[in-house]
């Protein structure tokens, strides 16, 4: 594959125990996702939870991106917020900040700060 830009969309995927709906992906040649959308289902969540990215998330090299957001909106009015404030190589506490609204995101409990080992291990 090769080219400037990837774009990828579907109604329906399932990933082993996952399944994706409604996705939407994007990606021009610096790296950087300029969309990216999708619905998703699994047994380890219990459910279904819903994935929008929020700003472009970008990457400077590293295994994670380094600059972004995104929501994911799950079951009872939950709305999970991450900002991306850096890739892997940041120090810890640069790396993801977290934060829980269980009011559909009209107010959010303190945010946590996070590694992204730590945070990829948790999905």
């Amino acid at each position: 594959m090769s080219g400037t830009s990837l774009a990828m969309g579907n109604t329906d995927s399932t990933l082993g125990n996952y399944g994706l709906q409604n996705y939407l992906i994007a990606i021009n040649g610096t790296g950087t996702t300029t969309a990216m959308a999708f619905t998703f289902s699994g047994t380890r969540i219990n459910g279904t939870a819903a994935f929008v990215m929020t700003s472009q998330l970008a990457s400077t090299g590293g295994l994670f991106p380094s600059s972004g957001s995104a929501t994911i909106t799950g079951a009872n009015s939950t709305v999970l917020k991450v900002t991306v404030l850096g890739d892997e190589n940041a120090a810890p506490g640069s790396q993801v900040q977290l934060e829980l609204s269980t009011d559909g995101g009209n107010s959010y409990l303190p945010a946590t700060f996070d590694t992204w080992a730590n945070v990829s291990i948790r999905i």
